[in-house]
């Protein structure tokens, strides 16, 4: 297994060189340490480690905080501060950051591995999370079938291209909508009292079957579906959302059949009145 790289950022030279030498001990790579933000950032740059431990109070024009922020954000590469500094305002600007630890001066060589390798831990399962998401979200793209997820509180966080073609919202607009803003039976009070079915399946755990619901589009515009709204439950078998696939009813691909047939006539056949989208 390939040993662990991590970058000191520390302007004091006695504090750097005993850092360093305490890692190489623990059988980290280490390094140089640099002193400034703007090195930081460099050497970050250059040789990719695997994690940076980060001095919040630097010499030069920029902190560690903001140095921190660059490398984190622009960089994925997790940060680990250490700072004789702990009150509440210097704290709130390093989460901001999201680093991976913080450490107040003094602290023991212990105390300073336990933080690296739980850093190193959690970065790793975030990247592997947001690898299985890029590609189970790749894989819902490319469904025929529109989908929307929910979390538990009915708000939609995914949709895919076929839902976005439908229903006119973009994916980035999502955590605006709320998805019984989006889905409703077609009579008021069919099958549930409130017409809720995205709430309906999050407070009872039921799967319910669409047919020839309303679905209604950013602008305005009705249309009838088919299709299912079934709860998504953690491991543990608590319910935390709800997944719904749907697409144009049988009846609206019908009507959508026969008002492109020509008549012998050269005419197009007149959509039938009951299933015309209402506006």
């Amino acid at each position: 297994m390939t040993k662990p790289h991590v970058l000191i950022v520390e302007d004091e030279p006695v504090v750097a060189k005993d850092l360093r030498q305490t890692l190489i001990n623990f059988g980290y790579l280490i390094p140089p340490p640099v002193a400034t933000g703007t090195d930081a950032i460099r050497q970050a740059k250059e040789t990719q480690p695997d994690l940076v431990l980060m001095d919040i109070v630097l010499k030069g024009p920029m902190n560690g905080i903001e140095a921190a922020q660059f490398i984190t954000t622009h960089l994925d590469i997790p940060v680990v501060f250490l700072t004789a500094y702990a009150n509440d305002s210097v704290l709130d600007q390093a989460k901001a950051t999201t680093p991976v630890g913080y450490l107040q001066k003094p602290f023991q060589p212990t105390q300073l591995r336990t933080a690296i390798e739980i850093g190193l831990n959690e970065h790793r399962s975030k990247q592997r999370l947001r690898t299985a998401y890029q590609w189970l979200a790749a894989t819902l793209q490319c469904m025929g079938d529109a989908m929307v997820v929910t979390d538990r509180t009915g708000r939609i966080r995914f949709m895919n291209r076929a839902a976005e073609a439908l229903t006119g919202w973009a994916q980035a607009d999502v955590p605006e909508v709320e998805a019984d803003h989006l889905f409703r039976p077609s009579k008021p009070g069919a099958m549930h009292e409130a017409g809720e079915w995205v709430g309906h399946v999050l407070r009872t755990g039921d799967m319910i079957h669409l047919r020839e619901s309303d679905l209604k589009g950013k602008d305005g515009t009705i249309r009838s579906i088919d299709g299912t709204a079934a709860p998504v439950r953690s491991e543990q078998g608590v319910i935390i959302g709800a997944v719904v696939t749907f697409g144009l009813s049988d009846s609206v691909k019908k009507r959508d059949r026969e008002g492109h047939a020509v008549d012998p006539h050269g005419s197009r056949e007149e959509e039938p009145s009951q299933v015309d989208v209402l506006v």
